[in-house]
């Protein structure tokens, strides 16, 4: 069953938009080089892109139940079956499961981020620490989802590109790491 253009667009446009929130996110800051005002902007459009992509992967979800699924839950999960058969040998359905937490999780991020720039408020001590974690904990599973969701339902060519961002991701992390400049509270400043 081949998915209509805007069910296949609207997940390419998701996943593109994620791995650049999570490129900018992972890049080496600039404030150590006094350019404060560049991170920022960074993180802001990082954010943003952030934001973005979860919108974008609401949409995917509800034109993929609706048209290609016909609102039952049932199809979506015979349809997740099918495809990962395919491509790993197994009948499973479960990723969408997952799926459904990922986007839960995603959602719970994304308002903690909204509200926080709506606000401008900075977050500090021991709630920093657990949106560090939580939105760790989300990257890691959106990033999970992304490489998942190409390789079962994406075309070939699309796992080169979301291999190249994954090469970027690691090269931008460890560069932030080697000058002792890594961290994770990128949407704070």
């Amino acid at each position: 069953m081949d998915a209509p253009a805007a069910v296949v667009w609207t997940a390419r446009v998701a996943a593109l938009l994620t791995l650049a929130a999570v490129a900018l996110q992972a890049r080496p800051t600039a404030a150590a080089a006094g350019e404060e005002s560049a991170t920022s902007l960074a993180a802001r459009i990082g954010a943003l892109c952030w934001m973005a992509a979860f919108v974008m992967l609401v949409l995917h979800e509800l034109l993929a139940f609706a048209v290609v699924h016909h609102w039952s839950h049932t199809a979506a999960l015979e349809h997740t079956a099918e495809r990962t058969a395919q491509v790993i040998g197994v009948h499973w359905g479960g990723g969408l499961y997952f799926n459904y937490a990922v986007t839960l999780l995603w959602g719970i991020d994304v308002a903690r981020l909204g509200l926080r720039m709506a606000t401008r408020r900075a977050v500090r001590g021991r709630c920093a620490k657990s949106r560090d974690l939580l939105h760790a904990l989300t990257v890691a599973c959106v990033m999970f989802a992304v490489f998942n969701a190409t390789a079962v339902f994406g075309h070939p060519a699309w796992w080169a590109v979301v291999g190249a961002w994954l090469v970027v991701l690691v090269f931008f992390r460890r560069a932030a790491h080697a000058d002792g400049r890594g961290s994770t509270d990128r949407h704070d400043r």
